[in-house]
């Protein structure tokens, strides 16, 4: 089974939930997980890359069973795609996950960014915003201005590394961490045998234990 066709390895909360798919914001499309509660925490889920032109990274099931666990734990949760085609040439991503937090989000201030592995360095767009509560970064490759721009990151963020994880990601962490520990409410959760993508690919104890805590954080953060 390819990696992304792989469910994610954590219970789906039992909390009611629904879901508006394909709302058109701009030139992507994006799908709103959405709780019971009104006013709930809004989490935005970036996706990696780069990836090919047309791809619906929002489809893919690691994406659907986090909007769908986030929802049913309390949080509006918006999965979507961003044109993250060429590496390191982040410009059409930052307008796109810009468009589409503001489309969302209206007047909230209660916003939390979770960026998956490429898509590391676009966490960095809500390092200014008086609006973003917490930031989160699983197997993310937090280069570029993530480091450029540690000493600005103003709001508690947890990093999900994973031990086995690619030098190319691993490396510049370390790079990260230095540059944000004098600055940063920090917690770091380390799945010393986990692998790129632990969350679909580890069935183990320790996954668990990470998705468990980040939920926690989460709520923490924003409550």
């Amino acid at each position: 089974m390819n990696w992304w066709a792989r469910p994610l390895l954590y219970p789906a909360s039992g909390g009611p939930s629904s879901v508006r798919e394909n709302v058109a914001i701009g030139d992507v499309l994006a799908d709103i997980y959405l709780p019971a509660a009104a006013d709930a925490p809004i989490v935005f889920l970036i996706h990696g890359g780069p990836i090919p032109p047309g791809a619906q990274m929002k489809n893919i099931a690691l994406f659907r069973d986090y909007g769908r666990l986030l929802a049913g734990e309390g949080f509006v949760a918006v999965t979507f795609n961003h044109r993250y085609h060429v590496a390191n040439d982040f410009a059409q991503s930052i307008a796109d996950v810009n468009a589409v937090i503001e489309h969302v989000r209206g007047g909230s201030d209660n916003v939390a960014l979770w960026a998956f592995s490429g898509g590391g360095p676009l966490l960095a767009t809500g390092f200014d915003k008086p609006y973003v509560r917490a930031l989160v970064g699983y197997y993310a490759m937090l280069d570029g201005a993530p480091v450029e721009r540690a000493a600005e990151i103003r709001v508690p963020m947890l990093i999900a590394r994973a031990g086995r994880d690619m030098a190319e990601v691993n490396e510049p962490l370390r790079r990260f961490l230095d540059a944000a520990l004098d600055h940063v409410e920090l917690e770091l959760l380390n799945h010393p045998h986990g692998e790129h993508a632990f969350d679909l690919l580890n069935d183990d104890a320790r996954t668990r234990q990470i998705i468990g805590r980040t939920i926690a954080f989460l709520h923490e953060q924003t409550r």
